[in-house]
């Protein structure tokens, strides 16, 4: 189309075809010219096609200047700015009137296309009508959404809050189909497959009580219907019904949304009712239930689940009771800082000394520590008499030694339940919304839980952590680690420690009943008399499995997956001393070991030895060395390699002479010729496992060395190494040596 000159209330170029639609193209002409554009009249052919329209100036109309109670304006100028459309075989090509020129703007150009509707309704196209609609349902509100618009398109967001508004109230609109926001509420709650809904309306059809329950809420239930916690909420929606929510505990030690029910009130007929809807949609009945005490409440939850165990949320009952504590030591109104100190005094120790009570870990401990602390402040009587009254009766529900006798795996106060109402009160934002806005909501937040939870598991599933494998923990096999949780695991860790470390050596039972796996006092039994040196699946409570466990799964038998628990024997343990290190090469080889007799005998030679060469005089043994030296032996003449020496205070050559003496010849000799029954030829084994023939100068053995420090070549390939006459005496003896003594000067002259 060439160069067009953008001038501000311009006419478009006359003469310009189209293959579409041309109205697009005009109104953008016209944001960039300043002014906006309307469609006025439109003719039609005998077949009902548009071929003629007319494009009016969107200011156009009369202003009318009528005093009204609401103060209201107009942008109308009788504009008459005016063109036309026409289709033709080319498409539709831009037409101006005759009298064109006498139809300029009689109004100057807008500095802003935010000020014209139709530009505006441009910019909110398919895609940016979506996007604010789902931003919406996210629970952000119409500014902060005006505001993400207005930075990422900057100049080109052609919108603002009212258009926002407009938006989402046509969307809503068209969602009820022409129903109330009620009746809307409970078609589009009855007909939705993920969501299970029950109803109780009154004698003329108003709610009074709704229970719903989503589909994914229901099938984590079923996998985990351990524990449940329940309180109620408020300021959710605009007809200021409470929210009563009830969530439950996963294996991985997090909690999930379980079902949500409006109540009229807080009654008990409204607590049963929402218990009675819980029960008949889920079809389970809840073992344990942790609440606050709303006695209406735990009133329900006894007559709907009588088997079922209630504690009392221990946070609830420490606060409560500081209040009282506040009240009792009330502080005076503009205190001194002594004043304040003393006060505070006060309370801390009483506090201190209350929590002291709630932790203690017996009966007898805790009616102690109870009938000290109604002794120790008798003076306070009003506050004993509170505590006597209100929290005393129910110290089952909430003290540790009644409560560690229930299975509440480690759950002992709402916290939890606290933090979701939290979050749900985020997404619903605002509680001036009706029913089909907040369970919209509602249901973003249970999606967004069940994420969570579903990309938490596959994590913990893939993520052990290093504490609960060997060796940090060997009492776990590959078989629990892929069925139970790492929170579990974990807490089985933690025993372990205290089973091989100190603990208490009394066992109660209180670990394995709250939290449904084996104490340290279990596990070291397991470690000392069990056949099997770890935990079984069994032992560990189903709640902190993955998956609901099977009868296979917890079935056992000699055979039960023996490849995932059959193990390496255990290694023996490395050798600290030095003596150890030297005896090390006897136990790294496939040698026998000595018989009690080889090593008696040895032993006895050793001392011999030993005492010779201490009674002989320094010098003389050296000079007696010297000469052994100096006299070589018959055959050639080989220098001993060096052996390293084990301390240079001792001379090896004393020990040389040593074992020249007559007492020692006589041992030094063959076997066949100190025991003469033995038939000639034989061989004899050594204790370092070496097999020699009886024959001297074989060539095993060598030839007769020298009376010196030689060494003799045999006739063979064998290399004798002797010490005088009888050196494979002498080999055999200081072979003996190395293996029985230990560790002494003798290692070094192995042979």
């Amino acid at each position: 189309m060439g160069d067009i000159d953008y001038q501000p209330l311009r006419y478009p170029p006359e003469g310009e075809a189209f293959n579409s639609w041309g109205f697009e193209w005009c109104r953008d002409f016209a944001q960039k010219c300043g002014y906006g554009i309307r469609k006025g009249r439109t003719r039609q052919n005998k077949s009902k096609e548009v071929k003629h329209i007319t494009i009016q100036c969107d200011r156009k109309e009369t202003p009318n200047p009528t005093n009204t109670v609401r103060q209201t304006g107009s942008r109308g100028t009788s504009c008459p700015f005016e063109f036309n459309l026409k289709s033709t075989v080319w498409g539709w090509e831009v037409k101006h009137r005759l009298d064109h020129n006498l139809r300029a703007h009689n109004h100057p150009a807008s500095t802003a296309a935010l000020a014209h509707p139709v530009h505006r309704r441009a910019y909110r196209n398919d895609g940016v009508s979506k996007e604010i609609q789902s931003m919406y349902q996210l629970a952000i509100q119409p500014s902060k959404i005006l505001t993400h618009l207005a930075r990422r398109d900057t100049d080109n967001a052609l919108i603002n809050s009212n258009d926002i508004h407009n938006l989402l109230a046509s969307t809503r609109f068209e969602r009820r189909q022409g129903m109330t926001p009620i009746q809307a509420f409970y078609s589009q709650m009855t007909t939705s497959p993920s969501w299970h809904c029950l109803w109780d309306l009154g004698h003329f059809g108003d709610v009074k009580r709704v229970f719903f329950m989503h589909e994914e809420q229901l099938n984590l239930l079923r996998r985990y219907p351990d524990i449940a916690l329940a309180d109620c909420t408020y300021k959710t929606n605009r007809y200021k019904m409470p929210l009563l929510s009830i969530i439950g505990i996963t294996p991985l030690d997090t909690n999930f949304p379980t079902a949500f029910s409006f109540l009229s009130g807080e009654h008990q007929d409204d607590f049963e009712w929402a218990m009675n809807a819980f029960k008949q949609v889920s079809g389970i009945s809840i073992n344990t239930w942790l609440t606050d005490r709303q006695l209406a409440l735990k009133n329900a939850v006894k007559t709907t689940f009588p088997s079922c165990q209630q504690l009392l949320c221990l946070w609830h009952v420490n606060k409560n009771v500081l209040g009282k504590v506040q009240k009792t030591w009330e502080m005076p109104y503009l205190p001194t800082d002594e004043q304040i100190k003393e006060i505070m005094g006060f309370r801390d120790l009483f506090i201190s000394r209350w929590h002291a009570l709630t932790q203690t870990k017996t009966t007898n401990e805790f009616d102690t520590a109870w009938e000290k602390l109604q002794a120790d402040y008798q003076a306070q009587a009003e506050l004993i008499h509170y505590l006597d009254s209100e929290w005393i009766p129910r110290r089952f529900e909430w003290a540790i030694p009644w409560t560690c006798r229930v299975l509440h795996f480690g759950n002992t106060a709402t916290s939890r339940l606290e933090g979701t109402h939290k979050d749900i009160k985020t997404y619903i934002s605002t509680p001036g919304s009706d029913f089909s806005v907040i369970v919209e909501r509602i249901e973003n937040y249970v999606v967004k839980e069940i994420h969570r939870f579903n990309s938490d598991l596959a994590e913990d599933r893939i993520r052990t952590p290093h504490a609960v494998v060997s060796p940090a923990c060997p009492i776990t096999t590959p078989l629990l680690i892929s069925k139970v949780s790492n929170a579990g695991l974990q807490h089985l860790a933690k025993q372990y420690k205290l089973a091989i470390g100190e603990h208490n050596p009394t066992c109660t039972g209180n670990f394995t009943r709250s939290f449904g796996i084996p104490c340290c006092h279990t596990i070291k039994a397991i470690l000392e008399f069990s056949r099997f040196k770890w935990v079984e699946l069994k032992d560990i409570d189903p709640h902190w499995y993955y998956e609901r466990p099977t009868s296979e799964d917890l079935s056992y038998d000699e055979g039960h997956d023996i490849l995932l628990r059959i193990r390496a024997p255990e290694m023996a343990r490395q050798r600290r001393t030095r003596q150890e290190l030297y005896a090390r090469r006897a136990d790294d080889n496939t040698a026998r070991e000595p018989c009690e007799w080889e090593r008696q005998q040895t032993q006895e030679e050793a001392q011999i030895t030993r005492a010779r060469a201490q009674r002989r005089p320094r010098g003389q043994r050296g000079a007696r060395s010297s000469q052994g030296r100096q006299r070589g032996g018959q055959g050639s003449q080989v220098e001993p390699p060096q052996t390293p020496q084990r301390s240079p205070s001792i001379d090896l050559s004393e020990y040389f002479d040593a074992v020249e003496d007559p007492v020692i010849s006589p041992l030094r000799q063959p076997l066949a010729e100190r025991d003469p029954q033995r038939p000639s030829g034989a061989g004899t084994s050594t204790p370092s496992g070496q097999s020699h023939e009886n024959t001297r100068g074989s060539p095993r053995r060598g030839g007769h060395g020298g009376r010196g420090r030689g060494r003799g070549r045999g006739s063979g390939r064998g290399r004798g190494r002797g010490r005088g006459r009888g050196g494979a005496g002498e080999h055999e003896l200081i072979e003996n040596f190395n293996q029985v003594t230990d560790g002494g000067v003798f290692e070094a002259f192995r042979l």
